[in-house]
């Protein structure tokens, strides 16, 4: 099992620990990409956000680093990867992002 994750912030022992229950109670493999390479998650002692100038630096983060559209390509690529290393099935499971989520629930269905 790969679990290389983050979500907006950091790394949370209990999404790994998620992961590797689901991945044994399924008897597969779990991924966990980490979209935010080469950058840094958005700061834990600035979430949620408390300042305007906190806001602005959220909004930011949503725009760039941890944008959609850019993640999702991030998704497609890595997907594309497992199945041409073997994979005959991908899915995709999220627990944050919002739309992010939706668009890779979009993606699985469409990409299988």
């Amino acid at each position: 099992m790969n679990r290389d994750t983050n979500r907006i912030s950091r790394f949370f022992p209990q999404t790994q620990k998620g992961a590797d229950i689901l991945a044994n109670s399924l008897n597969t493999t779990v991924y966990m990409p980490h979209f935010f390479e080469p950058d840094q998650p958005f700061p834990i002692e600035k979430f949620p956000p408390k300042t305007q100038e906190q806001k602005q630096e959220l909004q930011n983060f949503f725009a760039t680093v941890a944008s959609p559209s850019k993640n999702t390509e991030k998704l497609l690529t890595f997907g594309k990867e497992l199945k041409s290393a073997g994979a005959r099935k991908v899915g995709v499971y999220g627990f944050c992002w919002g739309e992010f989520g939706r668009r890779a629930h979009a993606i699985a269905i469409l990409d299988t």
